[in-house]
């Protein structure tokens, strides 16, 4: 199995575009040895083998598990083992942003309340440029807000409400869910092309027994 996602990997480090149409894969891995605390440090060799495999790319990562897990420290340290990893990661919670702030911090939209200030607030992927962007709980995202994540992921571009040019946007994109998002693609509650994007390495994380 390791030898295909390498080589896999080895075949999809080109450019954007190509990545988002490379072959998905899967890898349950387990997250809770006794050393859970650091990822690289536990006796579960197979999980920083993994993450080691595919820290150095460029290609999206989809963690999926259930509360409790270590989905956070995944993402932290495949950010530590890349190439980006002098840059910065930032951590956006999609479950905790409210539609409009949500619109804030993608898009660059003013917020509603601001008054006598047109100027667009940085987004998360200026913050995160040449670093690792994260996106927590990304089934959480707002329907109507899929397709406009995913055109600017397809395009790496960002046009801000302010600007009247684009913005090219250069981050690693690693987003992690509680949901399974292939169920809520079934149920129409996820974009399909949105989730094809994202889960071009996905790991599956179980929880603690």
């Amino acid at each position: 199995m390791e030898d295909e996602i390498r080589s896999g990997i080895a075949q999809n480090t080109c450019d954007w575009k190509n990545e988002t149409t490379a072959k998905t894969y899967s890898s349950k891995v387990r997250l809770d040895g006794p050393s859970s605390g650091r990822l690289r440090s536990s006796p579960l060799k197979s999980v920083s083998k993994l993450v080691s495999i595919v820290a150095p790319t460029t290609i999206n990562v989809l963690v999926q598990g259930g509360k409790g897990t270590e989905r956070t420290l995944v993402a932290e340290t495949i950010h530590g083992l890349s190439n980006r990893r002098n840059g910065a990661f930032v951590r956006i919670d999609c479950s905790e942003l409210s539609l409009d702030r949500f619109e804030t911090e993608i898009f660059g939209q003013v917020p509603r309340t601001t008054s006598g200030d047109s100027t667009s607030p940085r987004t998360c992927f200026e913050r995160a440029s040449k670093g690792t962007l994260f996106l927590y709980d990304v089934g959480a995202i707002p329907q109507n807000l899929q397709r406009r994540l995913l055109r600017i992921l397809q395009d790496r571009e960002l046009l801000k409400q302010s600007g009247k040019r684009a913005h090219k946007i250069d981050v690693r994109l690693i987003t992690a869910s509680n949901s399974d998002l292939s169920t809520l693609v079934k149920r129409s509650s996820f974009d399909e092309e949105l989730y094809n994007l994202l889960k071009i390495f996905e790991i599956e994380v179980p929880q603690k027994n």
